[in-house]
């Protein structure tokens, strides 16, 4: 995931330390996802709803992180870029690939959320945790 923004980063100049935290930010979104199915799939669906209340929240503030580093390394290469007075792709590129792969992740999280919550709320996801507990059992 974030490959497009990963890929930008490295091309920039931009300072270590944002390239650092926006790396640290990207990796705790994508493996957030992963461990809101890992724990979701071993609730049971009364105490699903607190679980799904808590993920919001934490992935939200991590996309706000993440929109902010992203809106701070866009003024920094803008802002470079106005002080050499020399017009180059970099600044349009990154935006433009930020703004892309931003929107594309969200949209497959959502997808990828909302799917899961569907099928943990019919209880098809609990009736085969079940079945998988019986035959290991």
């Amino acid at each position: 995931m974030f490959d497009d923004i990963k890929y930008l980063i490295e091309k920039t100049t931009l300072p270590e330390s944002i390239k650092i935290s926006l790396s640290v930010i990207i990796r705790a979104i994508t493996w957030l996802i992963w461990a809101f199915v890992g724990v979701g799939l071993l609730l049971d669906s009364k105490y699903f709803i607190y679980w799904i209340a808590f993920f919001i929240f934490i992935e939200g503030m991590l996309f706000i992180a993440l929109i902010f580093v992203l809106i701070q390394s866009i003024k920094y290469e803008t802002g470079k870029n106005e002080t050499r007075e020399i017009k180059t792709p970099t600044k349009n590129t990154l935006r433009d690939g930020i703004i892309k792969g931003v929107l594309g992740n969200v949209f497959f999280y959502l997808l990828f959320l909302i799917f899961f919550i569907i099928l943990k709320a019919m209880g098809i996801i609990d009736n085969f945790m079940e079945l998988i507990f019986q035959t290991v059992a």
